[in-house]
């Protein structure tokens, strides 16, 4: 483990703000800025953008390159950023070859040396569990203003369900992709045991609008509307899989082992809180916990699914992996430790390996780019 001390914060700070800004900018066609902004304004804004992100390589980089020798394309990078540069993509640094960091190492970033201790304890724990070859899709959600619906999410879903030969598959399409059955489906995996084995489930991939604003500072995903038609339909999630499980039932032998992830998870879900600083009286933690499990049940009848909602739904979200297909999905509420988003959500949830956005995605183009990333 290497710490970097930042020589000039002000100056960092100023940079990865621009970098985000030139990143965030949409270009229309024939390489014109959806400004107006001409080709040759578009190509000195694309150099720049690659000048910073060779200069940010080196200031990290260079100080660790005696580590980074040492390593190789199948090793793996953790970063665990500060709160000046937690919104940076680290994925994209480029060295002086041109190659990105992501091309060279396996690369993870988590927000917080806590938030990796849990998640290394959480990565032995799923080890035990049998890893069910099922998934869950959520696309298109029914939204009450028409203009709003992403058209091509449905065609996203159903091209990642194809990929799979449907196999295991639950998709939760237009007024079915509701909070309740999203959330009754996050809950499916934990309550599955059988005599030998406890399961997790393989992935979540939820495309839909991701909100990050003064009301959801932390995020949130906007799903089916409950005034869509047919919102509180009767879909049989039990029977939209083709799990067999049959031979599932209660396994006592295992209750003391999920005790205490629950309380593994239970002790992590104060990094969502608004404090820097971890509740230390027991009755300001356990008021903490009561506040968001009654906030987790009040979404279950609204179209927004919060990270608070996420942490206070009161079970382990057993599955190996979560795709935010959502605008801004890694964006939220900046901290001395790290972020407060929709992953930190889902990793203090129990999901130990995260996909978000940290800018605006188009909804023509993400099925391409999904499935490039599902294929590999």
């Amino acid at each position: 483990m290497r710490s970097l001390p930042i020589q000039d914060e002000d100056e960092l700070e100023e940079m990865v703000k621009e970098l985000l800004s030139l990143l965030s900018e949409d270009s229309g066609e024939d390489g014109e800025g959806e400004d107006g902004e001409s080709e040759d304004e578009f190509a000195a804004s694309r150099r720049r953008v690659m000048d910073i992100l060779k200069e940010l390589y080196f200031m990290f980089m260079d100080t660790i390159s005696d580590l980074l020798e040492k390593m190789t394309s199948e090793d793996r990078l953790i970063i665990v950023p500060c709160e000046v540069v937690a919104g940076l993509p680290f994925q994209l640094l480029l060295d002086e070859g041109g190659n990105y960091l992501f091309e060279k190492f396996i690369l993870s970033i988590t927000p917080s040396l806590r938030t990796l201790k849990y998640l290394s304890e959480r990565f032995c724990t799923l080890q035990k569990y049998s890893l069910l070859d099922t998934g869950l899709l959520v696309g298109d959600p029914a939204y009450q203003n028409e203009a709003d619906r992403l058209d091509a999410s449905k065609g996203e879903v159903n091209l990642i369900s194809a990929m799979f030969k449907e196999k295991g598959i639950t998709k939760l399409l237009g007024a079915d992709a509701s909070v309740k059955n999203v959330l009754d489906c996050g809950r499916r995996p934990s309550e599955k045991t059988s005599d030998e084995h406890e399961f997790c489930e393989a992935f979540v991939h939820i495309a839909a609008h991701g909100i990050v604003n003064e009301k959801y500072k932390k995020g949130a995903l906007q799903l089916a509307h409950p005034g869509a038609p047919g919102w509180a339909s009767d879909l049989d999630l039990d029977s939209a899989t083709s799990t067999n499980e049959e031979a599932m039932h209660s396994n006592q032998d295992s209750s003391c082992e999920h005790q205490s992830s629950i309380k593994g998870t239970m002790a992590m879900e104060s990094e969502i809180d608004d404090s820097d600083a971890v509740a230390t009286q027991p009755s300001a933690e356990i008021g903490g916990v009561i506040k968001r499990r009654l906030r987790a049940a009040s979404e279950e009848s609204t179209e927004m699914l919060s990270s608070e909602g996420i942490v206070g739904c009161g079970f382990e979200w057993r599955f190996h992996m979560v795709v935010l297909s959502a605008c801004n999905s890694a964006k939220g509420k900046e901290l001395s430790e790290g972020v407060l988003n929709l992953p930190r959500a889902f990793l203090i949830a129990g999901v130990p390996c995260i996909v978000a956005s940290q800018w605006l995605v188009d909804d023509a183009l993400t099925p391409k780019i999904m499935e490039a990333f599902m294929e590999t």
